[in-house]
């Protein structure tokens, strides 16, 4: 026991220092020498290495051959994506692994583009005009509708450079759908959908032309498949493209198509499923992507986005309720707040309170940046991040609050907490909060959380790892392994109601507050004014640099083993708090000291005050 043991209450042993016991094995090692591997041997890693299966160690972060096609490695331990410098026009596009931007289809010389015509097809060519029109290539349909009425199922219908004023509908059969190239081919909706795929119409296709009107551009419902390839899908008064299962099971793919200047959502599922394949949505007046439970049973949605952009969308650019995503080697970025400055969040995944049912989201090998409020939330979510960049998320334009790169949370109304593994993962230049966990459960493995940023609103905060409860309800939990804290504002991690374990992680160059020029703990481990207990357990690691203390413990429970503390001015700090007295819990082998000196490490009541509480 590291501290001595005294009246619950006591204010007089407060001010008494409570003494770690000796240095024990670590005796004549500087501190930096400390906080390895606590098991030893020749695989041993140094506090915020990963040991590797072959052998060696590795920093934590993204490794070098960890990022997704598309992307670069940037030399330290994120990955950034291979694109353009500048934004690409209206009708461009580039994905990653791309540096010029291009169209969606190339128009190439045939009248009817590279479309496989037999001689079942049905061709269509707004400006003939020559009368009895029978689908041949001599005599076409004047209409695209003509074309699919007249079509065998699975036929090919073949379309003519024009404008098609028409809300097309294909139903009771499946249609192969080719426009010449998108810039050249438009449908322009008028009422419910530009194009519109409904029941019976399963194996429907529509390639190499463009959607745009005061409509949905396309939309799916009661087909259980339906393909987009290279579409470009634009100026559209309501969602770009829709799946539903109001007429039955729905099914989209949509590939290397374009996305832009939809109202509502770029893509909305309700219900459904939808694979996302190499392409870009973009612009949006409203959500980039929304998936949701469909009908009064809750039908779940489901999501597979890779090889993708999603980006300058007015609100949350991916945003999942009661349904499953999964997201990987894709841009999330520059996404904006809505007209009523709030969101403009990256990727967020929630419970959907009316059917109970919990959301579950993946995102692997991904960049997600420039995006305001969250990087990537999870709200009474399993959620799984690994091998991603979460970089520059700013806070709220509404009040300044937030901006956190990662937020795991359980929902105030429901309290479903949200359990979370992130892994080989890069959270840097967030606001206010890099990692937050609030009344949930996370698994942290060999992440670098760094250059967390000062709260907007009021210059405090900054934290690293923030790890709590929700307004004194249920209490989180974390195991940290193999990780880097650094450069945070405030504390470089902290703890309030809840339990943590960190092992063989290091934490260092914790800041005190620009506002008041006080704090700057490396661990703060805080008792909560409710029942939660406050404990943490830390092995293995190194705390050093802190402008204040390397842990400070106010009221709580801290057991430390192996951990190395050096150059902080105050290495141990216990406060009595929120009616408890702290307790350090000594498990031998800890050195403290600066410089290469060292000394025994003895944890001091300074009255110190603790980090404010999360608003």
């Amino acid at each position: 026991m590291l501290g001595v043991s005294r009246p619950r209450y006591g204010l007089l042993g407060v001010l008494l220092p409570a003494m770690l016991a000796a240095c024990g094995d670590d005796v004549g090692k500087a501190p930096s020498d400390a906080g390895g591997s606590p098991e030893g041997g020749a695989e041993a890693c140094a506090a915020g290495q990963v040991a590797l299966d072959a052998g060696g160690c590795r920093p934590a972060g993204v490794p070098s051959d960890g990022c997704g096609p598309g992307f670069v490695h940037d030399g330290d331990v994120g990955c950034n994506p291979v694109l353009p410098t500048a934004a690409c026009p209206d009708g461009l596009l580039a994905l990653p692994g791309e540096t010029t931007c291009h169209e969606v289809a190339p128009c190439g010389a045939s009248r009817w583009g590279e479309a496989p015509i037999d001689a079942t097809t049905e061709h269509v060519d707004a400006a003939y005009a020559g009368g009895a029109s029978d689908g041949t290539e001599a005599k076409p349909w004047t209409t695209i509708q003509q074309g699919i009425d007249a079509a065998a199922p699975g036929a090919v219908v073949v379309v003519a450079a024009g404008t098609y004023l028409e809300d097309v509908v294909v139903e009771g059969k499946p249609v192969r759908l080719w426009g010449r190239c998108p810039g050249q081919v438009e449908i322009v909706g008028t009422a419910l959908a530009a194009l519109r795929v409904g029941l019976d119409a399963a194996g429907t296709e529509v390639h190499t032309l463009a959607v745009r009107g005061d409509a949905v551009g396309i939309t799916v419902s009661g087909a259980k498949t339906a393909l987009v390839d290279r579409v470009w899908v634009h100026d559209t008064a309501y969602p770009g493209a829709r799946a539903d299962n109001a007429l039955g099971s729905a099914t989209i793919t949509v590939r290397a198509s374009l996305i832009e200047r939809a109202h509502g959502e770029g893509l909305y599922l309700s219900g459904a499923d939808a694979t996302i394949e190499a392409t870009v949505i973009r612009r949006t007046v409203g959500q980039g992507v929304l998936a949701v439970t469909g009908g009064p049973s809750g039908v779940r949605s489901s999501l597979a986005l890779s090889g993708s952009i999603v980006e300058t969308s007015a609100g949350t650019a991916v945003s999942i309720k009661g349904s499953d995503a999964s997201i990987e080697a894709s841009v999330v970025r520059d996404n904006q707040p809505n007209s009523a400055k709030k969101f403009g969040r990256g990727v967020s995944a929630q419970d959907d309170p009316s059917s109970g049912q919990r959301a579950t989201l993946s995102v692997a090998r991904c960049v997600v940046e420039r995006n305001y409020d969250v990087g990537i939330g999870a709200l009474g979510t399993d959620l799984a991040v690994e091998a991603t960049s979460v970089r520059d998320t700013y806070p709220s334009a509404l009040d300044g609050t937030d901006g956190r790169g990662i937020a795991v949370e359980a929902p105030l109304d429901t309290q479903a907490a949200s359990v979370a593994a992130i892994s080989a993962t890069l959270v840097e230049r967030s606001n206010e909060i890099g990692v937050a966990v609030l009344s949930s459960a996370l698994q942290l493995d060999a992440t670098v959380v760094r250059d967390t940023k000062a709260r907007a609103s009021d210059g405090i905060f900054g934290v690293g790892l923030y790890v709590g409860d929700v307004a004194g309800t249920a209490s989180s939990s974390v195991d940290v392994r193999s990780c880097v804290i650094e450069r945070s504002v405030s504390a470089g991690m902290l703890v309030r109601g809840s339990s943590a374990t960190l092992d063989r992680t290091l934490i260092r160059s914790t800041a005190a507050t620009a506002v008041g020029g006080d704090l700057g703990d490396g661990l703060a481990v805080i008792a909560s004014s409710g029942d939660n207990p406050t404990t943490a357990g830390v092995t293995g690691s190194h705390i050093e640099g802190s402008a204040r203390a390397g842990i400070s413990n106010f009221g709580a429970i801290v057991t430390l083993g192996t951990t190395g503390l050096e150059c902080n001015p105050i290495a141990l700090d216990g406060e009595f708090y929120q009616m408890a007295d702290y307790q350090f819990v000594d498990q031998k082998g800890n050195v403290c000291g600066c410089d290469g000196s060292t000394k025994g490490c003895a944890a001091v009541s300074s009255n110190l005050a603790a980090p404010p509480p999360l608003l």
